[in-house]
């Protein structure tokens, strides 16, 4: 089997593709998706016990398959389809009256329905809490990116995606916002860590290059040059 663990001691920083956002019009799902099923029960089962579940669940990460049965690949979705999507078009669009936007609104009748409302760490109470939110974080990262486009230092680590048997790139799920906002300001270059590998793809790359490693590497070169 070969892990993700594997593949990034290997390759490292070349596993991640700087790529056209607008190129990447579908999303795969979670970047777990061999794992997550196992991931989520030992996350439930030791509730009580967040400490050994951490432990244990690292333990398992560590043989995460970067190749990917075709078993286990979800149908992807077209991202202008999703919601988050759908919120974050509407907020630039409405950038300058906040309170039009449907985000907006989402998060207040979330605020009323279970007295508040969450992003990440970040805990909304009331109308101007959700302001705050707005204009501290999301209206920062579109003016940032509509200015100076993607600035790595600004984000600990890229978003992730998954590579199709075809070489396509398909977003997986985490970096979604930046990813996003990048593809509707249209910056025209961000990284996106692969996160994983159609199976049928891994087999067309060991028939071009008989090393393992290389056969990834070009390939994975091969899809970045597709998506500029």
């Amino acid at each position: 089997m070969v892990t993700k663990k594997y593949v990034y001691s290997r390759l490292g920083t070349k596993t991640v593709l700087w790529i056209n956002p607008r190129t990447v019009t579908h999303h795969i799902g979670t970047n777990r998706p061999v794992i997550r099923p196992v991931d989520n029960i030992i996350k439930n089962l030791l509730l009580p016990a967040p400490s050994l579940a951490k432990t244990v669940r690292k333990k398992i990460h560590n043989y995460d398959p970067f190749v990917i049965p075709r078993f286990f690949f979800k149908k992807p979705r077209k991202i202008s389809s999703l919601k988050k999507f759908k919120l974050i078009e509407d907020l630039a669009e409405n950038r300058n009256d906040l309170e039009q936007s449907k985000w907006f609104h989402a998060l207040l009748q979330e605020i009323k329905t279970r007295g508040f409302a969450k992003h990440k760490t970040i805990i909304m109470r009331n109308h101007e809490d959700v302001l705050s939110f707005f204009s501290s974080y999301i209206l920062k990262l579109i003016a940032s990116m509509e200015a100076q486009g993607y600035l790595p230092q600004k984000t600990k680590d890229a978003g992730t995606a998954i590579i199709g048997p075809d070489g396509e790139i398909y977003k997986s799920s985490a970096g979604n916002h930046r990813f996003f906002t990048a593809a509707i300001i249209g910056t025209s270059k961000i990284p996106l860590q692969v996160a994983g590998v159609h199976q049928q793809w891994y087999r067309l790359q060991l028939m071009k290059h008989k090393d393992q490693t290389k056969a990834i590497q070009a390939g994975l070169m091969e899809s970045e040059k597709k998506h500029q």
